[in-house]
């Protein structure tokens, strides 16, 4: 399985013609998902995936515009169903999966509001979760 999103925008605020804050100038992302059909490995999943975002208005600083670079941040993921172990399994899978694989460092947001201040916030660093679930 294969999914892949493209949004490209460029919005403007009226009064002043700059970009309105926290608007970037669009974002992409991939991810591909493979699951064994058959043999030994059967069941097993496992896929991985890349997410972009474009540079970004924060706003108006004292010192001039702030904007937010471009960053691309990697993801993976792994399942296996466990029906394949044995049949009283069935509609039991176990899956883990990791965003931000390998723990960029990147600024996800910004605000900077004049005399006011500016505020920029770091993105999520490497995240793992694992699940067991059961379909009927």
């Amino acid at each position: 399985m294969l999914t892949a999103a493209v949004s490209v925008q460029n919005i403007k605020d009226d009064s002043t013609g700059m970009p309105l804050i926290q608007s970037g100038k669009g974002n992409a992302s991939v991810f591909a998902f493979y699951t064994m059909p058959s043999g030994k490995l059967k069941g097993l999943g496992f896929g991985g995936g890349m997410r972009y975002s474009a540079k970004a208005y924060g706003g108006e600083a004292t010192y001039g515009s702030v904007w937010l670079p471009q960053y691309a941040l990697f993801d993976g993921s792994i399942s296996y169903d466990m029906t394949n172990l044995s049949p009283s399994l069935r509609g039991w899978k176990a899956s883990a999966s990791v965003r931000n694989l390998f723990d960029k460092n990147y600024i996800a947001n910004c605000f900077a509001y004049g005399s006011d201040g500016e505020y920029c916030y770091y993105g999520e660093r490497r995240n793992a979760q694992a699940s067991i679930g059961y379909s009927w």
